[in-house]
């Protein structure tokens, strides 16, 4: 954890600062260091963390730009637990004196499809997983692990994780051994969701 913060805390160094970068920590030695080309956004790319571990939610607001808690690596995602998490980690950071906003964003996989049928049959393949196996498509998608339904149950799906502060949605559609059956759920994601949040 202390290595991943000095990590960033070089990153974000050799990123801003103009000239030779000197660095000296316990895990990380940066001597004389020419960095170039610097990048274009100042004072450089955000960095976003993932997880949503105490530790994570305090580097986050120590040194992040966004948070990102990855839902289908646990138990799903609450949004009630969202959304107090990244008010603390706001509140954390304003009270340090950072400035700047704090994004949230979230991971789910999605399957979105014409009809509810098809969307479960597509959301089956993660019952394949054993810590999942004995949970029906509807307490996965209720759990926060997955997207799933109609491109209307999508958008009040979605709309429900807005409320709790995700800004940004990064989705694995599935089934991913299936890639034309992916690419239709990703194109009516694309036709008749994405619109609705622009």
């Amino acid at each position: 954890y202390q290595q991943l913060l000095e990590g960033a805390r070089l990153i974000r160094a050799l990123w801003s600062e103009d000239g030779p970068v000197n660095f000296s920590g316990e895990y990380y030695q940066a001597h004389q260091v020419d960095f170039w080309p610097k990048p274009v956004q100042r004072p450089g790319p955000p960095i976003w963390f993932g997880g949503a571990s105490e530790r994570i939610q305090t580097a986050v607001a120590q040194l992040g730009d966004g948070w990102t808690p990855a839902a289908p690596q646990a138990a799903g995602l609450d949004r009630a637990f969202y959304s107090a998490a990244l008010k603390k980690i706001r509140s954390v950071a304003a009270a340090t004196g950072r400035s700047g906003p704090i994004v949230g964003g979230a991971l789910f996989y999605a399957a979105v499809e014409p009809t509810e049928a098809e969307a479960q049959e597509a959301a089956s393949v993660l019952r394949r997983r054993a810590d999942w196996a004995a949970l029906s498509i509807a307490e996965l998608a209720d759990r926060g692990i997955a997207i799933v339904g109609t491109p209307d149950q999508a958008v009040r799906t979605i709309e429900k994780y807005v409320e709790a502060g995700v800004e940004y949605f990064t989705l694995g559609f599935i089934p991913l051994d299936a890639l034309d059956a992916t690419r239709r759920s990703m194109d009516l994601f694309a036709e008749k969701v994405m619109p609705r949040f622009s």
